[in-house]
């Protein structure tokens, strides 16, 4: 019965892994949709300059960054004085590669805190973490069809041996 219990133990520390990296991903793009969501419906949408490119590997992933620049009013009152805001945001790896470090692209921003913003192609096209989903669900399925496996096959070895559990007739 030792290798099931390493087998349950293992089972669980998989899926609580599996959970922790599930719960992780629906939170960051939890908030990338909400912001989405705020620009969408009371954003500004304006020009900015792409001031920076950057790819580097995460995880063993490529994720790329792009850093941009634009002019807004630093409140929604006409009257406000402008300023500069910059930002940077991880793009895909396609938007990525059709953009230059100089060229202008169109940004939403939110007109009572320009600081928060947005490229205006994430805000149509959000980035899809479908694919995560179902690596978790995939490795879900697989931790739990290998406890079942486990379960049957030392019931079987169980009862091949002619063992009684202890209590039964």
């Amino acid at each position: 019965m030792g290798s099931l219990r390493r087998t349950i133990e293992w089972t669980i520390g998989v899926s609580l892994l599996a959970l922790v990296f599930g719960v992780a991903i629906t939170i960051e793009h939890g908030a990338d949709a909400k912001l989405a969501q705020r620009l969408k419906t009371s954003g500004r949408s304006t020009q900015a300059t792409i001031t920076k490119k950057q790819a580097s590997a995460e995880d063993g992933r490529g994720v790329c960054y792009l850093t941009y620049q634009f002019r807004a009013r630093q409140a929604s009152a006409p009257n406000a004085p402008f300023a500069t805001f910059s930002r940077e945001v991880e793009v895909p790896d396609g938007f990525f590669d059709r953009v230059a470090a100089g060229q202008t692209i169109a940004v939403r921003y939110d007109p009572d805190e320009p600081s928060v913003s947005t490229v205006e192609a994430l805000i149509r096209h959000p980035r899809n973490p479908t694919w995560l989903v179902w690596v978790w669900g995939v490795g879900m399925g697989v931790a739990v069809a290998m406890l079942l496996w486990s379960c049957v096959v030392q019931f079987q070895q169980f009862r091949a041996s002619g063992s009684r559990l202890s209590g039964s007739p």
